[in-house]
């Protein structure tokens, strides 16, 4: 939730989150978004755009990485969500309960193929989206598996901060 603030202070375009997914059957694979439902009680507003948001996330990250395309999970149990005032996704870039695509999910092939599918191609984008996630690849290397990428919106979050890629200044 205090990421959401601080998008919602910046005045963001968008508040993207990067996680792991994880499910009880280790062959459970694929990528999936994550926005509010139109019902949401605290920002329903904002919900076609978090939509839209989640919708071209997901079409964009499966094209570019060749993974499986799962669905929009539409949920108002989630505070960073629920608490963000500007368009706001979560991405489940994969799942770590997978061996075989928690190790994909460690590669510098698989992180720059991810960072296109989310910036859409955009190359400032990229470059913001792919400082953090070194970061995290670093972290996955060092633990040998993706659980460091749940947090990774954090340094996302932090790096446009810093950088002032939010609206209004890019």
């Amino acid at each position: 939730a205090q990421r959401a603030e601080v998008a919602n202070e910046l005045e963001a375009d968008a508040f993207i989150r990067i996680h792991a997914n994880g499910d009880e059957k280790s062959t459970t694979s694929g990528i999936m978004t994550v926005c509010q439902t139109k019902e949401n009680p605290f920002n329903a507003d904002i919900y076609d755009q978090c939509h839209r948001l989640a919708q071209c996330v997901l079409d964009e990250t499966a094209e570019a990485t060749g993974g499986k395309k799962m669905f929009v999970w539409e949920t108002d149990t989630l505070s960073g969500i629920n608490w963000s005032k500007v368009p706001v996704t979560i991405v489940e870039m994969g799942y770590m309960t997978n061996p075989e695509e928690d190790k994909l999910m460690s590669t510098d092939d698989y992180q720059q193929k991810l960072a296109e599918g989310i910036a859409n191609r955009d190359g400032e984008a990229i470059t913001a989206l792919m400082e953090a996630l070194v970061e995290v690849g670093v972290a996955m290397a060092y633990v040998g598996n993706s659980r460091p990428a749940s947090g990774s919106e954090h340094h996302l979050s932090h790096f446009f901060e810093i950088t002032g890629i939010v609206h209004g200044e890019d």
